[in-house]
C-alpha cells in the first residue's frame, strides 16, 4: 500500500495503519539520527517524537509533499533542536572490535584506523552538513528531495554535500594514497 493511500485512510480513521508507516521509516529515520547525534537514547527519543508530532499533525498534512519528505523534515528539525539545545555533540561511541578483519593483520589494522577516522570526520562536520551527506551518500537520495526535505535550495544542497565531501577527503587523505 502506497504511503498516500495510508494516510488518507488513516484520516478517516483507520488509525491502526500507522503503524505501517512508522514499520517504514523507523530504520532510515534512526540510521539519520545516528549519524546526527550519536546517542541510542537521544535518536530513539528524537525518531518516537517524530512519528508522535506527524500523527497528531497528520490532519493538516496536505500532501503537497511525499510523506516521507515530511517525516524526515520533521526528524531533522527535531534532531537540529535537540543538537542546539545541548550544543555539543556526544563522543562517538564506536566498538572496533567487531570490524570484520582480512587474515592480515596489519590491513585489519588500517582498516580499523580507516573506520574510527572516517566515523571522527563525519561526526565533526556541521549537523546539517552531516544530514545532507547521510541522505545523499549513505541513502542515495535525491538533491531534489533533500532540498524539500531541509527546506533549502538544491543548489544548497548541492554545495552542501560537495563542502561536506571535501572535508572528508582532506581528513582522510593519509588514507588515500
Amino acid at each position: 500500500m502506497e504511503d498516500h493511500e495510508i494516510v488518507r485512510r488513516v484520516k478517516k480513521g483507520e488509525t491502526e495503519l500507522y503503524e505501517i508507516l512508522v514499520r517504514r521509516y523507523e530504520k532510515k529515520l534512526c540510521a539519520l539520527g545516528w549519524r546526527m547525534l550519536h546517542n541510542r537514547a537521544d535518536v530513539e527519543d528524537a525518531v518516537q517524537e517524530a512519528f508522535m508530532k506527524a500523527y497528531r499533525s497528520l490532519s493538516r498534512f496536505r500532501g503537497d509533499a511525499q510523506f516521507s519528505t515530511w517525516i524526515y523534515r520533521i526528524t531533522v528539525n527535531l534532531i537540529l533542536n535537540r543538537i542546539r539545545k545541548y550544543s555539543k555533540m556526544k563522543e562517538i561511541d564506536l566498538d572496533t572490535d567487531k570490524i570484520q578483519g582480512a587474515d592480515n593483520p596489519r590491513a585489519s589494522a588500517r582498516r580499523s584506523e580507516l573506520k574510527l577516522a572516517t566515523a571522527r570526520a563525519i561526526a565533526e562536520l556541521p549537523p546539517r552538513q552531516r544530514a545532507i551527506f547521510h541522505m545523499r551518500y549513505e541513502e542515495g537520495r535525491p538533491h531534489a528531495e533533500i532540498a524539500r526535505v531541509l527546506g533549502l535550495s538544491e543548489g544548497a544542497v548541492k554545495s552542501s554535500y560537495h563542502h561536506a565531501v571535501f572535508k572528508l577527503r582532506e581528513s582522510l587523505r593519509e588514507f588515500v594514497e
